[in-house]
């Protein structure tokens, strides 16, 4: 990170806002491949269980709900 600071206080909360922000980041990030990876595991799970016309109901029904 660059300091450009030296004559001001704020430095320490620059520095905390930028890593609140990165953590921010990566959590969200994270909990977007999670939920991509459960939508993939319970679409692989319907099509097997269920099988025939029932399973884009469900599955659209399963994205609206996770939409939410």
């Amino acid at each position: 990170m660059v300091r450009e600071c030296q004559s001001c206080k704020n430095c320490f909360c620059i520095d905390l806002v930028f890593t609140v922000v990165v953590v921010v980041v990566v959590v969200v990030v994270v909990v977007v491949v999670v939920v991509v990876v459960v939508v993939v595991v319970v679409a692989a799970a319907v099509v097997v269980v269920g099988g025939g016309g029932r399973r884009r109901p469900i599955f659209l029904a399963f994205l609206f709900y996770c939409g939410d």
